[in-house]
């Protein structure tokens, strides 16, 4: 079994790929800006510099795609960027399986796909709209696999993922208040009750992406932690975690009524593992505290 894993430059595609080494995989591990150089010297994986928006020629064997790369949220992205890192880059992505006969692709999806989200809990069945540009052609991907899983009988997995948290992980909300919290600043944050599970541990998705390894057929799949807590509550763990002997007094609540958590009891009837809310907050603090 030959693993291509795409995006081995990203907090995912990297850790994955130590993940599955130690699983003693061999693997074919792709980066575009950031060089993995932590994967360096691993016998069972072979690093290739590419960019899959342009046409992709290599000569490495595979049957099964993790596709973790892509373009990320940014406003100052261009629609057309998004397009030609996501769809397109995909796309080159499909034909290469086509042309090594791969059986089983695992693609990394978001919660994007669901647009302006107008429930309390969010399920696979949501039918989203009011799409930004990213979310768009995250959608789109995940349309073009599932016309491929069919037309090629191949089995495939589409993972809606949350924020990411691990070792510097950044750019989400918990990420954002808790290096808040770390600098001493002051912060608002909105509905302090809503019971809130959008996130995942890197090292969870790992083995959720292992598991799916095994998977046949089509399946789209929402990730979250499992059991949501108020985010209150999940506030006052990060101020106990990085100030156990201090009372610190640098948050403001506030409510607007908006948000929602992820319905996770399909990832569940499915048998994956999925840490609780709680354990994923510890494991990232842990990740963390000292960086």
């Amino acid at each position: 079994m030959q693993i291509l894993i795409t995006g081995a430059g990203t907090l995912l595609g990297n850790s994955l790929a130590k993940y599955l080494a130690k699983k003693n995989f061999s693997l074919i591990c792709t980066y575009r800006n950031t060089f993995p150089s932590n994967l360096k010297g691993i016998k069972n994986i072979k690093l290739i510099h590419f960019d899959m928006a342009k046409k992709i020629t290599f000569s490495k064997k595979f049957n099964i795609l993790v596709h973790c790369a892509s373009a990320i949220p940014d406003y100052n992205c261009s629609k057309n960027y998004y397009n030609k890192v996501n769809v397109v880059g995909f796309k080159n992505l499909l034909d290469l399986c086509v042309k090594n006969k791969c059986n089983n692709i695992i693609l990394i999806s978001t919660m994007s796909v669901y647009g302006k989200i107008n429930v309390k809990k969010i399920s696979e069945k949501y039918k989203g709209k009011k799409f930004d540009d990213y979310g768009a052609t995250k959608k789109k991907m995940e349309e073009m696999l599932k016309k491929f899983t069919f037309k090629n009988n191949i089995s495939s997995t589409t993972l809606r993922l949350p924020a990411i948290l691990g070792k510097n992980s950044k750019h989400n909300f918990i990420s954002n208040i808790f290096q808040k919290l770390k600098n001493k600043e002051q912060i608002n944050v909105f509905n302090p009750n809503l019971k809130f599970n959008n996130i995942v541990h890197v090292s969870n998705l790992c083995e959720i992406i292992y598991k799916s390894l095994l998977n046949k057929g089509f399946l789209v799949l929402n990730v979250a932690s499992k059991y949501p807590v108020k985010i209150s509550n999940l506030i006052d763990m990060m101020i106990k975690y990085i100030y156990p002997k201090q009372e610190i007094l640098l948050v403001k609540y506030l409510d607007n009524n908006n948000g929602f958590n992820i319905n996770t009891k399909k990832i569940l009837r499915k048998k994956y593992n999925l840490y609780s809310t709680k354990e994923t907050l510890k494991r990232f603090v842990k990740d963390n505290l000292n960086t």
